[in-house]
């Protein structure tokens, strides 16, 4: 138990906390999965299995080359329709992860919570108290 609370408290954690690097990988990988293989519909343990194959593979190696991949050892030809599909979606992830990254960004999403937040209690005044756990 030691060990794990001396790297908890270490100062490079703290560091990579100070600068919102703290992104959990497998919370990432989780999304890729949940899109393949929805938890709100019954999937069969080889459709789960075949999600969580597919996405560690997009997720490790990208788009291009899990489908070329893929098609390879399907022995399915591969079309250039396809590769120009996989390179643009993949390079979108990238645009997208980079915009996210930046401090416009990161004050956009901070104005639109602190909107939501107003209209929460506006309606909470004008309303009052409209939910408690064991009063109906």
């Amino acid at each position: 138990m030691m060990p794990v609370y001396q790297r908890l408290a270490s100062n490079t954690l703290f560091e990579r906390c100070l600068k919102c690097l703290t992104q959990n990988a497998n919370e990432s990988l989780h999304s890729v999965i949940w899109r393949h293989c929805p938890k709100d519909s019954f999937s069969s343990k080889r459709r789960v299995d075949l999600a969580v194959d597919l996405a560690v593979c997009k997720f490790n190696a990208g788009c291009t080359k899990t489908v070329l991949s893929l098609q390879e050892a399907a022995g399915l030809p591969t079309r250039d329709k396809t590769v120009a599909l996989g390179v643009r979606r993949d390079r979108g992830r990238v645009v997208k992860a980079k915009l996210r990254a930046t401090k416009k960004f990161q004050h956009y999403r901070q104005a639109i919570k602190s909107a939501k937040r107003r209209l929460l209690e506006a309606a909470k005044r004008t309303e009052g108290t409209t939910y408690k756990a064991g009063h109906f």
